[in-house]
């Protein structure tokens, strides 16, 4: 004896274009997101001083985001970094400006926001904490600012691309 449903395959449509209409509408909001982090980090980038020949591009001409994963041909991860110097010398130097160096670093890696795993990270551009460069920070503070509010972003743009 079979059962039969009328309107299911239907249904099940729907609720596939639903879903579809869903995974576009989170890869579009973490789109948008790196694309934020990566233009307001460029924007917000030091440019150096002509006393340091050694460095070939400014950061701000070497920062990218590139998608990392993808579901149903849709981009779900994204990676934003900075590329390094293309003779790699100098390539410390990105970290300073990001971290700042000794004298300044622990002020700023006190703020909120900055995580145990950021922290280590800076730490590999610690040398003897007598650095006295003033950093400029550029790329965290863009993760913290647009990635606040993340998770409410993408369940807003699910619930009205499944209206």
């Amino acid at each position: 004896m079979a059962i039969r449903v009328t309107g299911l395959d239907q249904a099940i449509k729907a609720l596939s274009a639903k879903g579809t209409k869903a995974i576009v509408a989170i890869a579009d909001e973490l789109e948008q997101t790196a694309k934020d982090i990566e233009i307001n980090a460029i924007q917000d980038a030091p440019s150096y001083v002509p006393q340091m020949p050694d460095l070939k591009l400014n950061i701000n001409q070497r920062i990218r985001s590139e998608p990392t994963a993808f579901f149903q041909g849709e981009a779900i991860a994204w990676e934003i970094f900075v590329i390094t110097n293309p003779d790699n010398r100098m390539d410390d130097f990105d970290g300073y400006m990001e971290f700042n160096t000794g004298l300044q670093a622990a002020q700023l890696l006190s703020r909120p926001g900055y995580t145990d795993e950021i922290r280590q990270l800076a730490m590999k551009y610690f040398k003897d904490g007598k650095g006295t460069l003033s950093g400029k920070p550029y790329f965290f503070p863009n993760v913290f600012r647009f990635t606040a509010g993340l998770k409410e972003k993408i369940e807003k743009a699910i619930s009205d691309a499944i209206k």
